[in-house]
């Protein structure tokens, strides 16, 4: 083996030991993957009963449980998205009402819907 590289050499020598490492690189993965899982499955307990992010949230309102699934800063995108549609529209109603038919009582009903809409987005804002 002196015509052999010393690492090729070392390898080589070490081959016949190699079987016993590789039980014991087995069970070491072994134990190593069944460790992984008794945390992930310990995790995901503690997640589910004190109901912390990560898992989805479930609620007697249906689908208002869906907004608790939201971080923070998701929250508020969603919320400026949506007050800005209601903007958008407030100002398309306010021109149509200054040009056609100014008495017309159903404007005051529509006035009342948006002021309903940005007190609804005043108390979601304090509570965030």
């Amino acid at each position: 083996l002196s015509h052999v590289a010393p690492d090729v050499a070392a390898a080589m020598m070490s081959s016949s030991s190699g079987s016993a490492d590789r039980a014991e690189e087995v069970e070491a993965d072994d134990l190593c993957r069944r460790s992984s899982q008794r945390i992930e499955s310990i995790i995901a307990t503690t997640c589910k009963s004190e109901g912390l992010p990560g898992q989805r949230a479930r609620s007697k309102f249906g689908w208002l449980g869906v907004w608790s699934r939201y971080s923070q800063p998701q929250k508020i995108m969603m919320l400026d998205s949506f007050m800005g549609f209601i903007i958008i529209i407030n100002v398309a109603v306010l021109g149509i009402s200054a040009d056609v038919q100014v008495d017309w009582p159903g404007w005051f009903v529509l006035d009342c819907i948006f002021v309903a809409l940005f007190l609804f987005e005043l108390v979601i804002r304090v509570r965030l």
